[in-house]
């Protein structure tokens, strides 16, 4: 039984747009233009058809999507800049598309995500990558954006020629949005050429402290990591730290050398492992701790000032029910995650101890998914944003999507 809105919201469609199924019974929408989109949040609009994206989790409390809209066949390559070192393309591109594109001209890009995620949800999201520690975040890589607006208008910031681009940076305003202003479908993207070498190395160690106090020692050693991560997944015993070290191949075994000799002098039973590109893209799938795939039923972002992560294994053990937790920690961001899957998830008393914890240390916990609508009450737990960015934001809602077709507002602490 198909909704009155959604269905006179589907009637307004035209055939090519016809929604699919998928196996949790939504309907998808596989926009296949600019044009395509626009036709779709322009009916919606005029039915107040609440929509969604496939890519995304992230919606308001009470916020249900009729529909969900697939960027998939918006994954084209429009324009390649190689001497500049710019991309101009459709963001339903996947990582692992994009990789594979860019490695033909030795190319790459400056951050390592999961190969299955989309530059449309990384951009929406502004997910932190595990090579944040060098290159900063994804957005400081956007030179330029097209977009369509909640009431279906057609946008452009920005540009591949930066010193050309005058005022207000507005490329900032959609990346991190979680989509409620407008749907991103094409970006323009600094790249990086590929380094003459690269080395991944992941350790094992299964006492925690000795994790710590080994992550701590790298942390100072080695100046510029590519990456540098401690983690620990509830599915396999102990702790890993995942280093890699690129540029020349000088320097990249310069660097190695030593960073091994420390961790064997710090436990002799330390099991390390080279991992090739294949596997470490494995690696960086189970760590992408929003990826929609994974059987999360709740993850939290914790920010610390960057020498506390190397107190954690006191905040830990004074906790016991986050041992049940997978922990990642991309060091040197100032912050860390926490995920549960089902049946381990704590209860919302624990959590907030833990959040005054946490408060107590300077730092601030915010709640980044939760999988079952019963449980909503936990985003609770975010504090309040400041009033005056409550104001803006609220105007910004009015401007780009006045009925609120993309989200209800909440994630961007917007009633």
């Amino acid at each position: 039984m198909i909704d009155l809105p959604v269905s006179e919201f589907l009637s307004t469609l035209p055939p090519h747009l016809a929604p699919l199924k998928n196996e949790a019974e939504r309907l998808l929408l596989y926009p296949q233009s600019q044009e395509d989109i626009e036709c779709i949040l322009k009916s919606a609009n005029a039915s107040e058809a609440k929509l969604g994206l496939s890519e995304s989790s992230n919606y308001a409390l009470g916020y249900r999507p009729m529909a969900f809209l697939s960027f998939s066949k918006l994954n084209r390559l429009k324009r390649y800049r190689q001497e500049e070192l710019l991309i101009n393309l459709e963001t339903g591109i996947t990582i692992e598309q994009l990789n594979q594109l860019l490695a033909e001209k030795n190319h790459r890009l400056p951050h390592v995500y999961a190969p299955s995620r989309t530059l449309l949800s990384l951009l929406g999201e502004d997910t932190v990558s595990l090579s944040a520690t060098r290159y900063g975040p994804l957005r400081q890589w956007v030179t330029g954006l097209e977009a369509i607006t909640g009431d279906g208008c057609p946008i452009h910031y920005g540009g591949e020629v930066v010193k050309n681009v005058t005022g207000y940076d507005l490329n900032k305003l959609f990346i991190g949005s979680h989509h409620q202003y407008g749907l991103v479908h094409r970006v323009i993207l600094k790249i990086l050429p590929k380094p003459e070498a690269s080395r991944t190395v992941l350790f094992h160690l299964e006492d925690m402290q000795a994790a710590f106090t080994l992550a701590e020692q790298m942390a100072k050693m080695i100046h510029d990591p590519e990456m540098l991560t401690l983690f620990k997944l509830k599915n396999t015993f102990g702790w890993q730290i995942l280093v890699t070290l690129s540029g020349y191949l000088q320097m990249v075994e310069q660097s190695t050398e030593p960073l091994l000799h420390v961790a064997r002098g710090l436990n002799p039973d330390l099991q390390e492992l080279d991992l090739p590109a294949k596997t470490l893209n494995q690696w960086v799938e189970r760590l992408d701790w929003t990826n929609l795939k994974e059987s999360q039923a709740l993850v939290i972002r914790v920010a610390l000032p960057n020498q506390m992560l190397f107190d954690l294994p006191q905040l830990l053990t004074s906790f016991p029910w986050l041992s049940g937790a997978d922990v990642l920690i991309p060091l040197r961001t100032g912050q860390f995650c926490l995920r549960w899957h089902p049946l381990s998830q704590p209860a919302y008393t624990d959590l907030l101890a833990f959040q005054k914890t946490i408060l107590s240390l300077g730092g601030f916990i915010r709640v980044l998914r939760i999988a079952d609508p019963a449980d909503q009450g936990y985003f609770d737990l975010n504090q309040e944003p400041d009033p005056v960015l409550l104001k803006w934001q609220a105007r910004l809602k009015q401007q780009y999507d006045p009925k609120g077709i993309l989200g209800g507002g909440e994630i961007n602490g917007i009633p």
